[in-house]
């Protein structure tokens, strides 16, 4: 999945397409997760917008707060998510938090990947260039 990982990057970077990275991370898939971390962080530095969640962002950058983590990778936009108590955001000088939605849980498999998807799904529908407008912005997320 590494190599399929950085040809992806490597074809958006020549077609100038944004690259949208979700953390998903994982340490059980990793034989050395300690050097998963900095393979990680470099491959961040590839993307345009970043989800992860507050244990990842912690991890990886030593904050929750998606300002922060744009400013220190210099990319659009960041979604910090937190299950229940609903996700923090940054969108090119945008930036506010939202609660979750209220729903009856069975499982929480896939919650992020659908969150990512319902991103991605109003970046197509609305235009990257939406996040520029603050009331857009957050009703993207």
């Amino acid at each position: 999945s590494q190599k399929a990982i950085l040809k992806a990057v490597e074809l958006a970077k020549k077609y100038q397409v944004k690259i949208f990275i979700d953390i998903n991370w994982r340490p059980m898939f990793w034989q050395n997760p300690d050097a998963a971390i900095e393979l990680i962080l470099n491959l961040v530095q590839n993307a345009d917008f970043l989800k992860l969640t507050n244990e990842e962002a912690e991890l990886l950058f030593n904050t929750i707060e998606p300002k922060a983590i744009a400013q220190q990778l210099q990319i659009k936009g960041v979604f910090v998510t937190a299950g229940e108590q609903g996700c923090a955001y940054y969108l090119a000088g945008n930036s506010g938090r939202l609660p979750a939605f209220s729903v009856s849980v069975a499982d929480t498999t896939g919650a992020g990947d659908g969150f990512t998807a319902g991103i991605l799904y109003q970046f197509c529908k609305l235009g990257i260039e939406s996040i520029n407008y603050p009331k857009i912005a957050k009703e993207i997320v």
